[in-house]
């Protein structure tokens, strides 16, 4: 499983580029008690330094040779269970919040004069919509998460079953129905589980509102983002491969032996 390093280093240097530009106009407003070009200034260079903060995460699990932390990965219930890193799952709720409120200052400071940058006449009475869209944006994607329609990937294994938490459904089907696993994706690492002819996952929805997946392809395949989990994409990948292709090794997803397979730390 190979990945863009290069290209996600590029949008590192762009955002830290950008982090650093907006908060020295961010303190040079503060200095100068422009309470409005303050708002926006550092909301928007603390949202450049998460986003930031998040791909470099993104990087380090796509690692194929890293070893993760043993928070990575849990065992009870009869289930070995592996969650989104702590890392990524804080800076989805954080990196919203400051995009909500500069985007909102934004918008209001153009609208109002407060705010008044060098731009053409068109750029100028679009961009305040862009803006006021990705602060509504912002602000459904945090109530959407508070709410539990939208939830954080999470993969539970056992003995008989594997089941797969997406942002906005749930996956589940036997180890037996599941005949390949397959790295796909280009910019974003992921695992395809296809299944056996005649199979079918069962699907539990908890997204509310448009952009609802199409159940059908569903019942099919389920894709795993996996260089979202703390675990690495390069393990996961591998783990889901073993006991896809050894059923005589699945009991030890039950009682935790499975985590000895893991590089962790």
């Amino acid at each position: 499983m190979r990945s863009k390093t290069g290209a996600l280093g590029i949008v590192i240097a762009l955002l830290a580029v950008f982090g650093v530009f907006w908060s020295y106009h961010g303190i040079r407003s503060l200095v100068e008690l422009r309470p409005l070009y303050v708002v926006f200034y550092l909301s928007a260079s603390l949202g450049c330094s998460v986003i930031a903060g998040l791909v470099v995460v993104v990087m380090r699990q796509r690692q194929a040779n890293s070893t993760a932390a043993r928070t990575a990965v849990s065992v009870a219930g009869g289930k070995t269970t592996f969650s989104v890193s702590g890392a990524l799952r804080w800076g989805y709720w954080v990196v919203f919040g400051p995009a909500a409120v500069a985007g909102t200052a934004l918008a209001v400071g153009m609208w109002t004069d407060t705010l008044q940058f060098p731009m053409s006449d068109g750029f100028a009475a679009v961009l305040p919509i862009v803006a006021l869209a990705l602060a509504v944006y912002s602000v459904a994607a945090l109530v959407w998460l508070g709410l539990g329609y939208a939830r954080f990937p999470r993969v539970e294994c056992t003995a008989d079953t594997l089941s797969v938490q997406g942002f906005k459904v749930r996956q589940q089907v036997p180890w037996s129905d599941i005949v390949a696993v397959e790295p796909v994706g280009t910019n974003n690492l992921s695992v395809m589980l296809e299944m056996a002819d005649d199979t079918s996952a069962d699907v539990t929805t908890n997204w509310v509102g448009p952009f609802a997946p199409s159940l059908a392809e569903l019942h099919r395949s389920i894709v795993i983002p996996a260089d979202l989990f703390a675990v690495g994409a390069g393990q996961l990948f591998d783990f889901l491969c073993f006991y896809a292709a050894n059923p005589s090794a699945r009991p030890e997803l039950d009682d935790g032996r499975a985590v000895g397979r893991l590089r962790l730390r």
